[in-house]
């Protein structure tokens, strides 16, 4: 079975969907003498992995079958992604192309559009959107619980142009486990956070990922923001490996749209890494 990447994973759109339309792994691709790089699966799920900041932890109660734009925060370098999902068939869907996609930064309200990357697969232009290409270092965008991030997406002929925004969330406060500890496999792993306030629309969910093997992951239950801890089960934590790993600690917000007959994903995550020792 392919192993990928636990960001990618944790995206939980319908990357599994659009296998249908892969015929082989492997890595390689090309370009042509017009149009976008041809490529595989694979390199689809690396293109996927290469938008997201390293960290993040997508919610994986994200709807998988509906387009996601969201903003996310890792330890203070902010970005932008977004995939919009067209199902071709009950079980193979597209990443539709859906124009400029652009988000409000800064205090004076101006625009950055997210990079459109392209590639084909299997016959299929699947188009990725992120800001990190053009803004390795990261956009300007407040993560204060009180700003509004608002998209503006102008549309194509499979998706519909709409202007929406979602509220931000504040980089969790995490008060355990503590950089660096170490942590034993078989007692799992409690992690505690002072909350950003009363909201009960906040939720809060972590990632455990191996740095001996980064293929090897364990993630704790979803929580409300309120509740202020979560907790990895001994289970999934026992099969990674000893060594070091990294804590991803995701404090997210997901406010649901329909622009037409499109269902949306409006995403504000904001994330606190942890580097830890499992014994």
């Amino acid at each position: 079975m392919r192993r990928i990447r636990p960001d990618t994973r944790l995206l939980a759109v319908s990357l599994a969907l659009i296998a249908a339309l892969s015929s082989c792994g492997g890595t390689s691709s090309s370009t042509g003498p017009s149009g976008p790089p041809t490529g595989t699966f694979n390199d689809l799920l690396a293109l996927i992995d290469r938008s997201l900041l390293t960290g993040a932890a997508l919610p994986t109660d994200l709807d998988s079958t509906a387009a996601s734009v969201a903003t996310l925060d890792v330890e203070g370098v902010r970005g932008v992604f977004a995939l919009f999902p067209t199902f071709l068939t009950p079980t193979a869907a597209q990443f539709s192309d859906a124009g400029t996609v652009s988000v409000r930064t800064g205090p004076s309200g101006g625009e950055t559009a997210l990079d459109k990357q392209q590639l084909v697969v299997s016959g299929f232009t699947m188009n990725v959107y992120s800001t990190l290409p053009s803004h390795p270092a990261g956009v300007l965008l407040a993560f204060d619980g009180a700003t509004q991030h608002r998209f503006t997406v102008s549309g194509s002929t499979s998706v519909v142009p709409f202007v929406d925004s979602v509220l931000s969330v504040s980089r969790p406060s995490v008060s355990a486990p503590s950089p660096g500890a170490t942590i034993t496999r078989s007692a799992g792993l409690p992690i505690t956070w002072t909350a950003m306030g009363s909201d009960t629309t906040v939720y809060v969910t972590a990632v455990i990922v191996s740095m001996i093997d980064s293929s090897f992951s364990a993630t704790a239950t979803i929580a409300r923001d309120i509740d202020a801890t979560a907790t990895i089960a001994a289970g999934p934590l026992t099969t990674l490996p000893p060594g070091a790993a990294r804590l991803s600690v995701a404090r997210y917000r997901i406010q649901r749209r329909d622009a037409g007959a499109r269902r949306i994903n409006l995403v504000c995550e904001a994330v606190t890494l942890r580097a830890l020792e499992l014994q």
